[in-house]
């Protein structure tokens, strides 16, 4: 287990300085004062890549300032990149599992909602998130990534292989279009 406080079983880390690159690129991560920036990367990303993620926009609809700003606080780390102070992409490290049924050991955590804004793909911002979910998860002594990402989804998959993830062989139905597989990609969180 790591030495690292856990609050809500979420580890407390900071962004060292190592993965917090000067202008145009830095990492955050999100904390309860970012539930609007938050807010609003969340919706664009259901909006812009609707098949792609497991919540919808009408999931989201009717969540209010509370419900977001719970979101933010829970058990998941939420990071942004941001261009010259805006932000451009993000990533949320699920260190529990998805379900009950369906929960991690103490070295492995899920990567979820990975998303970088159309103007700025292909500029090194997906490359920046995982450098920042990396260094999170090693001062919180995991070591293991998992992802899931719809099998369509041939962009997402190509950079997570850039990324150094590779297949595990495990494949689910995808929960709002059955007829396509989830397909699970992992890898151990390169050393320094």
């Amino acid at each position: 287990m790591s030495d690292i406080p856990v609050s809500g079983r979420r580890p407390e880390v900071t962004l060292p300085e190592t993965v917090q690159p000067d202008a145009p690129l830095s990492l955050r991560l999100v904390d309860e004062a970012d539930w609007e920036s938050y807010r609003e990367l969340r919706l664009e990303m259901l909006a812009d890549a609707p098949d792609y993620f497991w919540a919808t926009l009408d999931d989201v609809a009717d969540y209010t300032e509370a419900t977001w700003r719970e979101r933010v606080s829970g058990p998941h780390t939420h990071l942004q990149a941001l261009a010259d102070g805006v932000p451009v992409g993000a990533l949320s490290i699920d260190w529990v599992g998805y379900t009950e049924d369906m929960l991690l050991d103490e070295k492995t955590v899920n990567i979820v909602s990975v998303y970088v804004r159309p103007g700025h793909r292909g500029r090194g911002v997906v490359e920046a998130l995982f450098a920042g979910a990396d260094e999170v998860m090693r001062q919180a002594g995991r070591s293991r990534q998992l992802l899931e990402t719809p099998e369509d989804n041939i962009a997402g998959r190509r950079a997570y292989e850039r990324l150094g993830f590779t297949e595990t062989g495990h494949r689910s139905a995808d929960p709002r279009r059955p007829q396509l597989a989830e397909v699970e990609y992992g890898r151990l969180v390169p050393s320094r």
